[in-house]
């Protein structure tokens, strides 16, 4: 359903995969060979290490699969990875197309050594090996693949992978993903609230990767030199060959520039061949056939070219491919030279003015009375340095935005200044699609705030702050305005002296200490351009009291309220006592008391023998065997 939302033009097919069938990965005993689902009275498939299941097709309803099992967890994962990446035929891989690979897993993956401990020591050679059937021929004749050998088998072959792996899972395959081009890791969870696995997630988020990201890249020859930019308005960036966060149904346009350094091909040789290609797909390709035309036609064919041309001096040459060839006797760039009448003084190359001494002021050749000015001057007695103007970050007239010519930078019509560091535009000033905030002037790319305001877009108001009063240059001003002195600093604002101050919105009323009694009170009023500083004439001063007296009026006061408080206390605490002593005697006066014996006591009872005679009892002790004697 998730590629069906992108393409109506897909295919899909399926494959499983365990693990080699081998100890110690696979239990090989026979009735595990047989069934390797015995204990759970289940009948499974054999065990097997990977098979192709269903080939590419339209029809999503052919997936059916039978359940096996093996001693170990499943990890043959990169075998299968590598079947089913190089088996195009097999599988049903179209050349013209994007390829992606869903794995799902719920555990790890053997790497290249681990076959050794089932004795397979031969590596994996990266090809296909998948019989009639769709099954794997040699897990047992090769070990697993390395990281690095899986990476360069799916960077050749343009398939994206989808590793949807369990939670535990999700850190060792982020490794792997690391090192496999267009590949990308997703937990895969049980269930969500609509039922379906989230697979479906995975596979739009991949999808929509691929579609929203093109980067050309080229083959490179020797010589040749491609510089790929986009244009397009539906890029973030423009000027590289990349291009993100496009809609996929958006047309994006690129500029290729071809620059040839040398002469690729002589005469009978084949065209070079470049091929541009996006690096997420790389057969679909754009070919350019390079050619150099090393010497041109015009030097051999008579019929091109101009005798006793004009613009050879006159006819005193011929105009061969645009450059004249010279008469004998003659010489120039025009053949303006005659070497039979040749003026050997420079007097004709000296500038004008008295400060002139040496033949093109020294920068150049007198030809012909004409001045030949070398690299980097030029004017009519080579005056002018090409090279001395100013520099903008680093390039000589900001580079690209401007040229120098006698020493002055001529400006493209984007910028303006004395070297091309200003743009005209207002492009770099823009906050909040406003121009420096409403609060300043876009000069030479930044922002000139009016006072007040600060910040590069003027977006941060200084006088809004409560901290604005605590200004040394305010309060500098302020005592300078009331001092009466002539001088005052001169970025201080304009000052006003009244008789009070009045509180009015868009201000802030500040204070400076004089003396410990008095202080100075100003206000400062901000309008669209300037700042006003309100200055009060007099100062503000509190009442003289002795300062001695000030402890003892806070200890005195402090000693009242806490008797005061204790007193209170106390009264409370009384009045509590009272009421429950009065209850207390209103319940003994209601109980009626009453004579009862205890139930769990029981008096003292004394018995005597009438058979006892009292007489004897202090000569002779009676013994046990008294009472049973015969008389």
């Amino acid at each position: 359903q998730s590629v069906n939302d992108v393409s109506r033009d897909y295919m899909i097919g399926f494959g499983l995969f365990q693990d080699k069938v081998i100890l110690p990965f696979t239990d090989t005993s026979p009735e595990r060979i047989k069934n390797p689902c015995v204990p759970a009275n289940v009948k499974c498939v054999k065990p097997f290490e990977f098979i192709h299941m269903l080939n590419m097709t339209k029809n999503t309803t052919a997936f059916r699969m039978m359940i096996s099992d093996n001693l170990d967890h499943p990890e043959g994962s990169l075998d299968a990875i590598v079947q089913a990446v190089m088996c195009k035929s097999e599988i049903g891989w179209r050349d013209y197309s994007h390829k992606l690979l869903i794995f799902s897993s719920n555990d790890g993956f053997h790497l290249a050594g681990d076959g050794r401990l089932a004795g397979i020591v031969t590596p994996n050679d990266g090809l296909c090996h998948l019989d009639r059937e769709g099954k794997y021929t040699q897990e047992l004749g090769q070990d697993y693949p390395s990281a690095g050998q899986l990476a360069h088998i799916v960077a050749m072959s343009d398939i994206h992978i989808i590793f949807a792996v369990t939670e535990d899972q999700i850190a060792l395959f982020k490794e792997l993903s690391n090192r496999i081009p267009n590949s990308i890791v997703g937990a895969l969870t049980s269930q969500n609230s609509s039922g379906h696995i989230n697979i479906k997630e995975m596979v739009e988020k991949k999808y929509m990767e691929i579609f929203s990201e093109v980067e050309l890249d080229y083959t490179t020859i020797a010589g040749i030199d491609l510089q790929i930019t986009t244009t397009s308005e539906h890029c973030q960036e423009t000027g590289t060959n990349k291009c993100k966060s496009l809609n996929r149904l958006g047309l994006i346009t690129f500029e290729v520039d071809v620059r040839v350094s040398e002469c690729l091909t002589g005469p009978g040789e084949p065209m070079k061949k470049v091929v541009i290609y996006p690096s997420s797909k790389k057969n679909d390709q754009l070919v350019l056939h390079v050619n150099t035309l090393c010497e041109c036609s015009c030097r051999t064919d008579e019929t091109k070219w101009e005798l006793e041309s004009e613009l050879c001096s006159a006819g005193n040459g011929t105009l061969k491919c645009g450059l004249c060839e010279c008469l004998p006797g003659r010489f120039g760039h025009t053949c303006e030279c005659d070497s039979m009448n040749m003026n050997t003084s420079d007097s004709s190359c000296l500038g004008p003015g008295e400060n002139s001494t040496q033949p093109c002021n020294g920068n150049g050749q007198c030809v012909c009375g004409l001045c030949h000015c070398a690299e980097g001057y030029s004017g009519p007695y080579c005056e002018c340095d090409d090279q001395s103007c100013g520099y903008f970050q680093r390039e000589l007239c900001g580079g690209t935005r401007g040229h120098c010519a006698c020493g002055e930078c001529v400006c493209k019509a984007d910028y303006t200044g004395t070297t091309c560091e200003c743009p005209t535009a207002n492009l770099t000033c823009m906050y909040d699609k406003t121009v420096c905030n409403n609060a300043g002037l876009c000069e030479c790319g930044r922002c000139k705030c009016k006072n007040g305001y600060i910040g590069m877009f003027c977006e941060i108001c200084s006088l809004c702050d409560s901290t604005v009063c605590d200004t040394p240059l305010y309060k500098t001003c302020v005592e300078c305005a009331l001092s009466g002195q002539e001088q005052c600093p001169e970025n201080c604002p304009q000052t006003e002296l009244v008789n009070t101050i009045e509180g009015t919105d868009g201000s802030s009323i500040c204070t400076v200490a004089q003396t410990a009694r008095c202080f100075l009170s100003f206000r400062i009023i901000m309008n669209e351009a300037n700042i006003t500083l309100l200055v009060q004439k007099t100062s503000t001063c509190s009442s003289i009291m002795a300062i001695a007296a000030v402890p003892a009026y806070v200890g005195g006061g402090v000693v009242i309220i806490g008797f005061l408080l204790l007193l209170l206390w106390k009264m409370l605490v009384s009045l509590i006592d009272r009421v429950v002593y009065a209850k207390f005697q209103e319940n003994m006066r209601i109980c009626q008391w009453a004579q009862r014996n205890n139930m769990f006591y029981k008096g003292t009872t004394m018995y005597r023998n009438p058979l006892l005679d009292t007489s004897e009892t202090d000569e002779q002790p009676l013994t046990p065997n008294s009472f049973y004697s015969d008389t």
